[in-house]
């Protein structure tokens, strides 16, 4: 599946990103903590990403750019393909 961020947000005081994934509102989702403060949103019915928050995000950037963090972590398939 192809994931589109849709829409994001960032809060400097709290230093999170939230992403909403190939949705265009916020909706009911399990999170599933993938890494040290990188969470994923699934869908409860369908399991699908729906979302992503991002806590720490500058030091997460930081690590994008020093190549430490190639792509989000393998959470981010849907369930039945891992």
């Amino acid at each position: 599946m192809k994931y589109q961020i849709r829409s994001w947000g960032y809060d400097p005081e709290s230093d999170e990103l939230d992403l909403l994934i190939n949705v265009d509102k916020p909706q009911a989702a399990e999170s599933i903590e993938t890494d040290a403060g990188i969470y994923v949103r699934r869908d409860f019915a369908s399991g699908q990403v729906v979302g992503a928050l991002v806590r720490g995000y500058r030091r997460f950037a930081k690590q994008v750019q020093r190549g430490e963090v190639s792509a989000l972590p393998l959470a981010l398939r849907e369930r039945g393909t891992a």
